[in-house]
């Protein structure tokens, strides 16, 4: 009966224990600051992007954050006047900040996911160093305007630039399973073809597919179908600076080149500037471009047009990163693009003026 009745408690405790699962901690330290408010956010893979998962309150320099979280979860603490540090929550783990003006706040501990997105940041720490290691040679030859060495030290920093970018991609595949990698992979689908993205979410259990980074992959996947090379691009209106409804089925061509850019996208116009001897040479030949400007600023799309002096068609619907055509068009970062051969189907996205130059003899049947 004592035995019986020791096993009964036994199994309470440990059922007990399970449904109790400690959530996480945060403990940190507030350098400089006595007194304030600390808050968590977390991104939403949602047109309202940003929600509060827990606020804190400093004293005497310190603060304590108690939560819990249903699923892993990244969130940014933030604080006026401090830098902002990313931790990856999860439940039963602790973790440890210290916060410091104009610093980048030094964050330890946490689970698992914590650590693999360290790992992740480690090796952009390691490209940082490089760079300033022969930084200040570069910027000598800059003032010396040596157009020799500036060119040589374009070529060593692209090569180490695209040796960490591999090393990076190599890391997202070896932790294809983790949450940080699903998180990683929702923030820039969208700037992605669709295999691509499918062939990085095919790493993830189907548990993690579950998540809400999960389910936001999930539902994108059809619309970058719709944009994949070989699909036929979604038709659009939007319009002129002088008012006039232009589509882009409307706008016809052999090759058309859709351009998304805005006023302050500094890359943006130096393609665009690029873009315009390539457009001259071709035009005649059925080239066109259609240029859909992200902008809010109606004054300042109409001004950087004419800086410019693009000849060619631009609209906007002046919703800027609200406009319904980012997520239609995939638009995940600017400069951004499309190129469509005249029955609107896609022929390449996201190419650089040097790689337009190449293409077009052979989509325009000009080479011989």
């Amino acid at each position: 009966m004592r035995r019986i009745l020791f096993l009964i408690i036994l199994i309470g405790g440990i059922l007990h224990g399970c449904r109790a699962s400690g959530g996480y901690t945060i403990n940190g330290t507030v350098e400089g600051i006595e007194v304030g408010k600390v808050f968590i956010l977390k991104q939403k893979f949602t047109k309202e992007n940003w929600d509060t998962l827990a606020i804190g309150t400093v004293k005497d320099g310190k603060f304590v954050i108690k939560g819990k979280v249903q699923e892993p979860t990244a969130g940014y603490v933030v604080m006026e006047g401090m830098m902002g540090a990313i931790v990856f929550l999860e439940n039963d783990a602790k973790y440890d900040i210290h916060m410091a003006s104009r610093e980048v706040p030094v964050v330890t501990g946490g689970g698992q996911e914590q650590k693999i997105y360290q790992g992740y940041v480690d090796i952009s720490t390691r490209m940082t160093e490089e760079y300033h290691k022969f930084s200040p040679d570069m910027i000598k030859a800059l003032q010396e305007n040596n157009e020799e060495k500036k060119r040589e030290f374009e070529e060593r920093m692209g090569k180490m630039r695209d040796a960490f970018e591999k090393e990076q991609v190599a890391y997202l595949k070896q932790h294809g399973n983790s949450f940080f990698a699903l998180f990683k992979l929702a923030t820039r689908a969208l700037g992605m073809d669709v295999a691509s993205v499918k062939k990085d979410f095919d790493l993830c259990s189907e548990e993690l597919k579950k998540t809400e980074p999960g389910q936001y992959i999930s539902s994108l996947l059809p619309r970058l179908a719709k944009i994949a090379i070989g699909a036929t691009a979604p038709d659009f209106t939007a319009k002129t600076p002088d008012g006039d409804d232009v589509s882009l089925y409307g706008t016809k061509g052999k090759v058309k080149l859709l351009d998304f850019w805005s006023s302050n996208c500094g890359k943006c116009r130096e393609e665009i500037r690029k873009f315009i001897s390539i457009y001259n040479e071709y035009k005649l030949q059925g080239f066109e471009i259609l240029a859909l400007s992200l902008d809010k600023d109606r004054e300042a799309w109409v001004k950087a047009i004419k800086e410019d002096g693009a000849p060619w068609v631009q609209v906007s619907d002046l919703k800027g990163s609200k406009s319904p055509l980012n997520e239609i068009y995939g638009i995940w970062t600017l400069p951004s693009n499309l190129l469509l051969d005249e029955n609107n189907k896609v022929l390449a996205r996201n190419i650089s003026s040097e790689q337009l130059k190449e293409m077009l003899p052979e989509y325009l049947n000009l080479k011989q």
